[in-house]
């Protein structure tokens, strides 16, 4: 996980398959303070599928799209 000058927290978690991404979604969520924008990088189509329904169950913002063939990217706001 990195962080940006602009309140962005990244997780790239490309090449690892579920749960991993998932947990350290979890693990950003819980650090970044309030505002705070997570991108994650998956490129594992089952952990975008487990990151949308945590987001759903936490009522999180989440927006999710195909970057690249086989790359998605998912963005998770902390309000």
């Amino acid at each position: 996980m990195t962080s940006g000058a602009d309140g962005q927290l990244l997780v790239d978690v490309r090449g690892l398959n579920c749960p991993i991404p998932l947990l350290k979604t979890k693990k950003a969520w819980a650090v970044a303070p309030p505002g705070a924008r997570i991108v994650v990088l998956v490129t594992d189509p089952d952990s975008v599928l487990d990151i949308r329904a945590f987001a759903q169950l936490g009522q999180i913002e989440c927006a999710a799209r195909e970057d690249e063939p086989g790359v998605w990217r998912l963005e998770l706001r902390k309000t």
